[in-house]
């Protein structure tokens, strides 16, 4: 639903008033599915923005089509390229599912044990699609 409350918001006349074309987005969860598959974070806000100035070069998106393991070290190199060593972005904005998940990490996961990768991968998600 955070997709959503961002959309409006930008719609919204303040939002109006934001040079939105100095935004980049960057994903924290998105599921190892095709754009056009419900599922896709990235297609879930492509949709939502198509009436806004946001254009897709603006997202950085996960590549999808790879191996979930190699996804996520590609999008970590992708976040280095675009922001450095050490990334560090203005603003996250991180939605909360109903078991009190964020950015794919699920309460109870050894996922959560993950202390050195910038970007991780999971292969057996408790919430559906598995991979993200």
């Amino acid at each position: 639903s955070l997709p959503k409350f961002l959309a409006a918001g930008m719609k919204s006349e303040q939002g109006k008033g934001l040079d939105w074309t100095k935004v980049k987005f960057f994903f924290c969860d998105e599921r190892m599915v095709p754009i056009e598959d419900p599922e896709s974070t990235l297609g879930l806000y492509l949709n939502l923005f198509k009436d806004t100035d946001i254009k897709r070069e603006q997202f950085i998106p996960v590549s999808v089509d790879m191996d979930v393991e190699e996804a996520a070290k590609d999008y970590e190199t992708k976040l280095k390229v675009l922001m450095g060593a050490d990334p560090n972005p203005d603003l996250l904005l991180l939605g909360m599912g109903p078991d009190g998940h964020t950015c794919s990490l699920f309460p109870g996961h050894p996922l959560l044990d993950e202390t050195d990768k910038i970007v991780a991968s999971i292969k057996d998600s408790p919430k559906p699609p598995p991979q993200r």
